[in-house]
């Protein structure tokens, strides 16, 4: 009898700790993130710079021009990196080469650099003066807000 009370003692226990567990997980994910309104961070830049319906329509376009050219860079990057992984098939693969390609993936990624840059700061030339404060505090989330996990942790 006692060792199906330790039993069945241990499984509540077990339970009430996964249930906590999961509780504090839920809890801090949806405190610790900016809610990702549809559109994702598109959407959460024209609502912290509050633009009206004529910038929103000029960044749009911004969005759509940027989109473009980063899926060529990304493209790009893709196709150096699979060649740079395609020369393990040979033994001995020729460091030179492998030197070549990322060298190649650095200069692609610079370019990609830089292309945000602009994109970045043709957002802020679309901002009134008193947009641009808002933009500043934006400026300190841009890394975490186009990270793969998501938007900033407040």
């Amino acid at each position: 009898m006692s060792k199906l009370r330790l039993l069945i003692t241990t499984i509540v226990v077990l339970v009430l700790i996964n249930a906590g567990l999961l509780g504090f997980i839920l809890m801090r994910s949806n405190s610790a993130n900016e809610p990702v309104p549809p559109g994702g961070p598109r959407n959460i830049i024209m609502r912290r710079l509050d633009f009206n319906k004529a910038q929103c329509e000029a960044y749009e376009l911004l969005v759509e021009d940027h989109r473009s050219r980063s899926r060529q860079l990304h493209d790009r990057s893709r196709d150096l990196h699979n060649a740079l992984y395609a020369l393990l098939k040979k033994t001995p693969y020729e460091e030179h080469d492998a030197d070549s390609l990322m060298a190649c993936i650095a200069q692609n990624q610079m370019t990609m650099d830089r292309l945000n840059m602009s994109h970045f700061s043709d957002i802020k030339s679309i901002c009134t003066g008193e947009q641009i404060e808002k933009f500043n505090r934006l400026v300190d989330d841009l890394t975490q807000l186009f990270a793969p996990h998501g938007p900033p942790k407040k």
